[in-house]
């Protein structure tokens, strides 16, 4: 289900994202409450491996 999807790809992604130099402590508090389509569009950027595309994108969501 979309629920089971998502807590299973979560820790994949945030703690990628936990590691980036992108991220600092507020930010990631506030990512972990963005929705499922967030974190599908979040596991796509990364799996791409383009910092420069998820740099953006998260510029974006952010403003």
């Amino acid at each position: 289900s979309k629920s089971e999807k998502e807590t299973r790809e979560t820790p994949y992604w945030l703690n990628l994202l936990t590691n980036s130099k992108f991220f600092i402590t507020d930010e990631l508090v506030e990512i972990k409450n963005y929705s499922y389509e967030i974190i599908r569009m979040l596991n796509s950027i990364i799996l791409s491996k383009n910092k420069k595309v998820f740099q953006k994108i998260f510029i974006t969501l952010k403003s």
